[in-house]
C-alpha cells in the first residue's frame, strides 16, 4: 500500500475514452479520412497506435525521468526537469518529438511548458488510481517538434506539479541522411492502469516484416513501478521475450530484440515480480531495421539534385516536378507527412519525368521513390 499525507475532499468526476479515428490533417485529394478527427488512436484500458513510419535512415534518441517528490524515500528530480537528448547525427532531419508525462490526478489539465514555451498535449487515456490517495491516472502526450533543435538539453514542466506526475520521456525520431538502411518504428500509447499487482498484456498488430531484421529493439514506458517492494523488480515482455527491469519509478525499458520475416504482430507484458505493485503502463513500441529489403542510398535530403534526380520546385507552392537522368523502371512513389502517416501511395509506367500535386497544407513532407532496385527520400517542403 502507497501512503502519503494529503488534505481529503470529494469530487465527482468522469473518465471517458479518448480513442479517434483517422485524421485528414495532411490529406491528399482522393484519400479516405474523417475530417473532424486526429491522428491518434489511443484511449483508456488499452494501448492504440500513435506513430508508424517506415524510411530510409530513420532512427530514434530518447530520455526519461523520474519527477515525483511524492517518493520521499527516493524523490524525483522535480520540476523543471532537464531531459538530455545525444546521439542525433550532424546530417539528421528531425522528423517528430515527442513527450510523454503521466500522473495520479482528479483534474485533467493537458498544459505543459517546454523548454520555456507554453504548450498543450493530448490526453491520451485514464484508469483508475494507483494505491496513492491522489484519484485516477492521467496519461499525457505533447508534440514538441517545433522546439527540437538537435542534441542539446530540454526542460519540462507540468502545472499538474511535481508531487503528483511521476515522470517524463522526450523521443525524438530522425532520418540519418548518411544511413544505408531502411527501417520501421511504430509506437502504441494510452493508459494500462493496474492497482492489484497483477499481470497486463497487449499486442501491436500491423507489423510488416519482410525479412528477419539486422538490428531490432522493442520498448514500454512503464510508471509507478517503486523500489521498496520485494524484489525491487518487474518482468516485461518485449516482442515476445521476457527481461526483469529495476523498477525506477519512470520506466523506458529498452531491449533488442529480433525480428522475423512474415511477423504480423508483437507481444507486450508487464508485471511486478514480486506482486502487489500499483503501476501505469503508458506505452509500448518497436523499431527494426531490414536493409535487405530494399536498397538505400546515402540521400543528402536536403539537396535538390541526388543520383540522377532533380525535384524542382523545392520549396513549392503547388506541385512539384520529379526528372531522371535515367528512365525509371515502374517506379512506385509515396509521401508521408512528418508522424509518418502516408497520404499518396501512387504506381507509374517506366518514365523519367513525372508530375506530382501536392494537394496538402503547409509544412514538412516526405517523398519516396522506389525504382532500378534503390529507394531515395526526399524532403518536401509545402509553403504559401
Amino acid at each position: 500500500m502507497k501512503h502519503f499525507t494529503v488534505i481529503l475532499f470529494f469530487s465527482f468526476f468522469t473518465y471517458h475514452s479518448y480513442g479517434q479515428s483517422i485524421s485528414c490533417d495532411s490529406a491528399i485529394k482522393g484519400t479516405s479520412c474523417d475530417t473532424k478527427a486526429k491522428n491518434y488512436k489511443d484511449g483508456s484500458g488499452f494501448l492504440g497506435l500513435t506513430y508508424n513510419n517506415t524510411a530510409c535512415g530513420l532512427n530514434y534518441v530518447q530520455a526519461s525521468n523520474m519527477t515525483t517528490t511524492r517518493y520521499t524515500s527516493n524523490p524525483g528530480s522535480g520540476f523543471p526537469t532537464a531531459l538530455a537528448i545525444f546521439g542525433i547525427p550532424n546530417a539528421a532531419t528531425i522528423l517528430q518529438a515527442y513527450v510523454w508525462w503521466g500522473c495520479s490526478n482528479t483534474t485533467p489539465n493537458p498544459n505543459f511548458t517546454f523548454n520555456g514555451v507554453n504548450m498543450v498535449g493530448t490526453i491520451i487515456g485514464v484508469g483508475a488510481h494507483k494505491c496513492w490517495g491522489l484519484g485516477g491516472s492521467e496519461n499525457y502526450r505533447g508534440d514538441v517538434t517545433s522546439e527540437i533543435t538537435g542534441n542539446g538539453t530540454y526542460t519540462f514542466e507540468s502545472p499538474i506539479g511535481d508531487l503528483a506526475v511521476d515522470g517524463v520521456t522526450l523521443m525524438v525520431i530522425y532520418l540519418d541522411s548518411n544511413a544505408i538502411y531502411q527501417s520501421t518504428l511504430q509506437i502504441n500509447d494510452g493508459n494500462m492502469t493496474n492497482n492489484t499487482g497483477s499481470a497486463e498484456t497487449q499486442t501491436m498488430n500491423g507489423l510488416n516484416i519482410c525479412a528477419n531484421s539486422t538490428f531490432g529493439e522493442a520498448f514500454i514506458i512503464v510508471g509507478d513501478m517503486q523500489d521498496n517492494v520485494v524484489p525491487p523488480t518487474h518482468t516485461a515482455t518485449l516482442n515476445g521475450a521476457t527481461t526483469s527491469f529495476r523498477n525506477d519509478f519512470w520506466n523506458f525499458n529498452l531491449d533488442t530484440v529480433n525480428f522475423t520475416s512474415g511477423q504480423t504482430s508483437s507481444n507486450f507484458g508487464v508485471v511486478p515480480d514480486g506482486g502487489g505493485d500499483c503501476y501505469d503502463w503508458v506505452a509500448m513500441g518497436v523499431y527494426y531495421q531490414h536493409p535487405v529489403c530494399s536498397s538505400c542510398s546515402t540521400i543528402g535530403i536536403s539537396e535538390n539534385k541526388t543520383f540522377g534526380l532533380t525535384i524542382y520546385p523545392n520549396p513549392t507552392r503547388e506541385n512539384i516536378t520529379i526528372i531522371s537522368d535515367a528512365v525509371l523502371t515502374n517506379p512506385k512513389l509515396s509521401i508521408r507527412n512528418s508522424l509518418g502517416q502516408v497520404l499518396l501511395i501512387k504506381s507509374y509506367t517506366s518514365t523519367n519525368e513525372i508530375q506530382v500535386e501536392l494537394d496538402v497544407p503547409i509544412g514538412i513532407y516526405f517523398l519516396q521513390i522506389e525504382a532500378n532496385g534503390k529507394i531515395i527520400t526526399k524532403k518536401i517542403i509545402k509553403q504559401k
